[in-house]
């Protein structure tokens, strides 16, 4: 069987949708348009959000496209770069239906988050117990002698043994199936 290349989209989702360039930004005429606001009010909506929006930094959140970038006529021509969190800002900021899924879309990524976060809590506990648990038995072996009359395999054959228990097989055989 041929190795196939497996292709990560390094963008999420909203960054598809917003059409964010591999340098992280968009233009404010993309995010308009996908906001499916009324193109009529394309001039006012930038001065509002964009240049008279007092938590926007020119040269930070967004700056002017140079005239050969430009495209379009009458008020609609003008056009800004914007990074992409100041864009996804703009859409959550939106009252409208694209901007209601901007806001459901990252309330689903701090509930996803959320979750992630107590599975790696409780990943983080389970691991601990099973540190003390292993440095118990690395003290019982020590204390034995096991280790000495087994030529110094006491911990890895015992480590075996427990492996073996609990996974059904042996240390060596789960840390290659895991690197598979």
């Amino acid at each position: 069987m041929e190795n196939l290349d497996v292709v990560i989209e390094e963008r999420t989702p909203i960054e598809v949708a917003l059409e964010v360039d591999k340098d992280g930004f968009t233009t404010a005429k993309k995010l308009y348009k996908w906001l499916e606001l009324d193109e009529t009010h394309y001039a006012r909506w930038i001065s509002t959000n964009i240049l008279e929006n007092p938590f926007a930094e020119e040269c930070v959140d967004y700056s002017p496209l140079k005239a050969s970038e430009k495209q379009g006529r009458g008020n609609f021509a003008i056009d800004y770069k914007l990074s992409a969190s100041f864009a996804k800002k703009l859409a959550m900021s939106t009252h409208s239906e694209r901007g209601e899924q901007a806001r459901i879309y990252f309330l689903m990524c701090e509930k996803a988050l959320v979750r992630i976060a107590k599975e790696h809590q409780k990943f983080l506990v389970e691991r601990a117990k099973s540190i003390a648990m292993r440095r118990t038995l690395t003290d019982v072996i020590l204390e034995s002698g096991e280790n000495e009359r087994m030529k110094g395999h006491g911990y890895s054959v015992y480590t075996d043994l427990v492996y073996k228990a609990v996974f059904g097989m042996a240390s060596k055989q789960l840390r290659d199936r895991k690197s598979v």
